[in-house]
């Protein structure tokens, strides 16, 4: 029994020891500790109450076009070389202006019903002096350069038209600049506040060591186990050293019962002959039957 407990204690101190050198390991890792504080903050919360919508109308210019345009000598076979660019412009005024570099010019302004017969009669064989008399939204003969406004009836495509009847190529600068009117949508909606207090939470975070954890501790409490139960072992094995000797028990004393003497025998065994009572069946002596 006494060995039992010692191999017992044994395992229990290795064990406890493994679980005590697992906890100090994990004692030497660095952790994240965290503190959490309340603190009472303000919230403000916004709600829309009202919404007010407003227009209002923009007006300006913007350019709609803008471009060089080159016009070469007719020479001797052409009276005269043309060319155009064309926009789409909403109804309203435009203004126009354009430089020839010194060099003369004639300049029509025309809608798309115009153009089409001014390109007709331009391309005919009926010379260049008709295109001249044409009806058209502003007509410049002979100029160099041109700053004007000019009304436009409706929306629709608009073609600046212009033509070289010299002996020298020509480059225009062309630029368009058309009004504008839009409608501004303005929104205004006005808030009401309201604040109320809460709770938030501000959590800090430090890096330090683990500290002893339970397997330690654990371990701990298991080598003490071991050894209080390898000390109560090596006490019972003072007290009982070896095999226990035996003891010899002395049998109690018997105390001799006088034997009466038997009364005067009535008939004797026919075997042995010893005194026999007269009912006897069997002798008290041999057994023998009577």
């Amino acid at each position: 029994m006494g060995g039992l407990l010692v191999v017992l204690a044994i395992v229990i101190a290795i064990v406890g020891a493994g679980l005590s050198y697992s906890g100090y390991n994990q004692s030497l890792q660095i952790t994240t500790a965290t503190r959490t504080l309340q603190v009472t903050a303000t919230s403000t919360i916004s709600s829309a109450v009202t919404t007010v919508t407003s227009t209002s109308t923009e007006t300006g210019t913007e350019v709609v076009l803008s471009d060089t345009i080159y016009l070469e000598a007719p020479g001797s076979d052409y009276c005269g070389w043309g060319n155009w660019r064309y926009v789409s412009i909403g109804a309203g005024q435009v203004h126009v202006t354009f430089s020839s570099g010194g060099r003369p010019v004639d300049f029509w302004v025309l809608t798309s019903e115009q153009w089409s017969n001014w390109d007709k009669t331009f391309l005919s064989n009926r010379g260049c002096t008709k295109v001249l008399r044409m009806p058209s939204l502003a007509t410049r003969l002979g100029v160099s350069s041109f700053d004007s406004t000019i009304d436009i009836p409706s929306d629709g495509v608009y073609y600046f038209t212009f033509q070289n009847t010299h002996g020298e190529p020509v480059s225009i600068d062309l630029n368009v600049e058309a009004s504008y009117q839009k409608i501004v949508l303005d929104e205004h909606t006005s808030y009401s506040t309201k604040s109320s207090p809460y709770v938030t939470e501000t959590v800090v975070v430090g890096p330090q060591p683990a500290g002893f954890g339970l397997l330690f501790y654990s371990g701990i409490i298991l080598i003490i186990a071991g050894g209080l139960i390898a000390a109560v072992s090596r006490r019972k094995s003072v007290t009982q050293p070896g095999v226990p000797p035996t003891i010899s028990v002395a049998p109690p004393l018997q105390v001799a019962t006088p034997i009466p003497t038997p009364p005067a025998a009535d008939k004797y065994c026919i075997e042995c002959g010893a005194p026999l009572p007269e009912h006897a069946v069997f002798c008290r002596k041999c057994g023998s039957k009577q």
